[in-house]
């Protein structure tokens, strides 16, 4: 789902996105020709694991962060 919201707002954008690349997720060129990439990631709690209720926010930036932190990107293109 998280794709599908990307792609359309970056269509709502004027963007272009190359989706000949199997990664990353989009190979966007931008308005006046600007190139970038972005890799769709959600910080989202393993399956699986206890729920954590109740949470602090900052409890929250701490597990969303190690999340990402762990995503693995791509080295080849």
């Amino acid at each position: 789902m998280w794709e599908i919201y990307l792609n359309k707002a970056l269509t709502d954008f004027g963007c272009s996105v190359d989706y000949s690349k199997s990664v990353p997720d989009f190979f966007v060129t931008a308005p006046g020709n600007y190139q970038f990439n972005i890799e769709a990631v959600i910080s989202d709690q393993p399956a699986g694991e206890k729920q954590w209720y109740p949470c602090s926010y900052q409890d929250f930036k701490d597990r969303g962060a190690l999340k990402l932190v762990g995503a693995k990107p791509s080295t080849s293109l």
